[in-house]
C-alpha cells in the first residue's frame, strides 16, 4: 500500500518534484520516498492522515480545526498512528460493552417475566413484580 501510494505520488506530482529539484539545486532524481528520508512509517502516517480527509477542502477544514498535523519525522507519524488506533479501539470496546449491557438487561427482563409466569398464584406474581 505504501509503495503504491509513493509510486502514484511520483507519477502524478512530477512538476512538484521538478520544482523541489530546482529549489535544492540538485540533479539527482527525487521521489516521494527520498523526500521523506526513506521513512516508510512516516509515509504511511501521511497517507493515513490524507485518507481521513480525502478532499483538499476537508484538509483545509482539518488544518483550521487543528486535527490535521504536519508530520515531519517518524515520531510525529508514530504518535498519529497510535492516537488513531487507540481512539478506534476505545470506540470499538465501548460499543461491545454497550452491546453486552443491552443483552444482559434483555436477559434480566426475560428472567423477570419467567418468574411472573411461573408464580403459583396471583399473589406470588404480584410480589415478584414489586421486587
Amino acid at each position: 500500500m505504501v509503495d503504491g501510494a509513493l509510486n502514484a505520488f511520483n507519477k502524478y506530482q512530477k512538476p512538484f518534484i521538478n520544482a523541489v529539484r530546482q529549489v535544492k539545486k540538485t540533479e539527482e532524481m527525487l521521489n516521494a520516498s527520498s523526500m521523506l528520508g526513506g521513512d516508510r512509517e512516516l509515509a504511511f502516517s501521511i497517507i493515513l492522515q490524507n485518507m481521513m480527509q480525502p478532499k483538499n477542502a476537508n484538509r483545509t477544514e482539518a488544518i483550521k480545526g487543528g486535527s490535521y498535523k504536519e508530520l515531519v519525522n517518524q515520531e510525529q507519524g508514530r504518535v498519529l498512528i497510535i492516537d488513531l488506533l487507540s481512539s478506534n479501539l476505545n470506540n470499538e470496546l465501548k460499543s461491545a460493552e454497550s452491546e453486552c449491557k443491552n443483552k444482559i438487561a434483555s436477559l434480566q427482563q426475560m428472567q423477570d417475566v419467567k418468574l411472573v409466569l411461573e408464580a403459583p398464584d396471583v399473589f406470588m406474581a404480584a410480589s415478584v413484580l414489586v421486587q
